[in-house]
């Protein structure tokens, strides 16, 4: 509710300091005024606030998780990657932090990248939009995110059926990372 979303972004600005003792409250509400009337980022429905379009969430939540990549917050994050709704946050979050330096095995290696055995489908196609995007990330990371992606196309290759279905129906990673040369 409004309530909620303003102690929230007063308690954002108290975080970052630099303001008067109170100041926080006063330019959290009128913040929140201003993207409420303009309509453009929140709209009211009823006494809820909604986001005019779930990327703008996605993003916002992406820059926030990228500050607490050591935090408990992007821990339970990871955990629900496997949600759809938490795909384009994850997406985000390393695309954002990914912007002041590359990023490397602490950041991948929860999406099965230089593990002992091969991540599962979601992980692999959380990987090949890393791979297809901007993320920037070190040599050494990168060459393993593709020895990832390829080794679980090649793991498909053992089941007709299956393979059959991801060169059919599915742009497989194979044909993703061909792309990218």
């Amino acid at each position: 509710d409004e309530r909620h979303a303003a102690r929230a972004l007063a308690a954002e600005f108290r975080r970052h300091g630099g303001l008067a003792a109170g100041m926080e409250t006063l330019l959290a509400r009128a913040a929140l005024d201003r993207l409420l009337d303009s309509h453009s980022v929140l709209y009211r429905e009823g006494s809820l606030l909604r986001w005019s379009h779930q990327s703008i969430r996605d993003y916002l939540a992406g820059r926030f998780l990228a500050s607490r990549l050591a935090g408990p917050e992007w821990a339970e994050a990871l955990t629900r990657r496997n949600e759809s709704t938490w795909r384009a946050t994850i997406l985000f979050t390393l695309l954002v932090a990914s912007q002041d330096n590359p990023l490397g095995e602490t950041e991948l290696l929860p999406l099965g990248v230089g593990g002992e055995s091969l991540p599962d489908d979601a992980d692999i196609d959380l990987l090949t939009l890393l791979l297809l995007s901007d993320t920037a990330l070190t040599s050494q990371m990168l060459e393993d995110a593709i020895d990832t992606v390829l080794f679980a196309g090649l793991a498909g290759l053992g089941d007709f059926d299956k393979c059959e279905t991801l060169f059919r129906t599915y742009d497989h990673p194979l044909r993703q990372l061909i792309r990218l040369r």
